[in-house]
C-alpha cells in the first residue's frame, strides 16, 4: 500500500495492534469460531497421542490428514461471517457481503490502484485507527496479549533509526510445506489402509483423533517394512 500510495499518509496501519482493533476483534472471532478447537486438538495429540512437532514426518502427516479439514473449517467460518448482520454506527444492519456489494454499486469497483480520494485530516497519526471502546473489552485485550506478547512491553523496538510510520519488527511466519517421506506406492498404501479402518470424512474431533493414532501406526509399519 505504501509503495503505491506513498508513505506517511496512513494508507497502511503500522505499529502496535491496538491501532487496528477491528482486525484484532476479527482474529478473536476466528479463534473462538474454529481456531481454538484445532489448537486444543493438536496440543492433545502432542501430549497424549505421539505427535512430535520437531519431526518433519509428523508435520507432513498432520498436513496430509488435516490441512484440507482446517481449510474447510476456515471457508465455512468465512461464509457464515460474510452472511451475518453487523451493527454499523448510524447505519442499518448489514452483512459484510452486503457492505462490499452495495459499496461497489455506490462507489464503483475499487482496488489498490483505484482513484485516490483526498486525504483526510488526521490530527495524530499515531492514534489513527484506534477504537478506544474495543480496547476496553477484556477478552479482546487478552487475546491480543496472548498472541502478541511484545505488546506487554509497550511494543517498543530495538531499531533507533526506524521511522515512526513503520513497525520496529515485522512479523513473519515461514510455512514451507514438509516433504513427503513416502514413495508414491507407499503413500497409496497408507491411504488404502486408512480408508478401510477409520472414517476420514468425519468432522468429529474424537474420530479425527483416532484417525491420527491409526495413521501414525500405519506410517510406522510402512517405514519399518511391516506393512507392504
Amino acid at each position: 500500500m505504501e509503495e503505491v500510495n506513498g508513505s506517511g499518509r496512513g494508507s497502511f496501519i503500522w505499529g502496535r495492534s491496538v491501532h487496528n482493533t477491528r482486525i484484532e476483534r476479527l482474529w478473536y472471532n476466528v479463534t473462538q469460531g474454529f481456531g481454538k478447537k484445532w489448537k486444543v486438538f493438536f496440543l492433545d495429540l502432542e501430549a497424549n497421542h505421539g505427535l512430535n512437532p520437531t519431526r518433519p514426518g509428523h508435520i507432513w502427516l498432520l498436513h496430509h490428514l488435516f490441512l484440507a479439514s482446517v481449510n474447510r473449517d476456515a471457508q465455512d467460518w468465512a461464509e457464515a461471517w460474510n452472511s451475518h448482520q453487523l451493527t454499523v454506527r448510524r447505519q442499518r444492519e448489514r452483512s459484510p457481503r452486503d457492505l462490499f456489494l452495495f459499496g461497489m454499486l455506490r462507489e464503483g469497483p475499487r482496488g489498490i490502484s483505484a482513484f485516490l480520494t483526498a486525504e483526510e485530516d488526521v490530527e495524530d497519526i499515531n492514534e489513527y485507527g484506534i477504537d478506544w471502546e474495543v480496547n476496553q473489552e477484556p477478552e479482546i485485550v487478552a487475546h491480543l496479549l496472548e498472541n502478541n506478547p511484545e505488546e506487554r512491553a509497550g511494543g517498543a523496538g530495538d531499531d533507533p533509526f526506524a521511522s515512526a510510520s513503520t513497525p520496529a519488527n515485522l512479523s513473519e511466519v515461514l510455512c514451507d510445506p514438509p516433504n513427503c517421506p513416502f514413495t508414491p506406492m507407499q503413500l497409496e498404501l497408507l491411504d488404502q489402509h486408512l480408508s478401510t479402518s477409520v472414517d476420514l470424512f468425519s468432522r468429529n474431533m474424537n474420530i479425527r483423533r483416532s484417525v491420527w493414532v491409526r495413521a501414525l501406526d500405519i506410517a510406522r509399519g510402512i517405514q519399518q517394512g511391516e506393512i507392504v
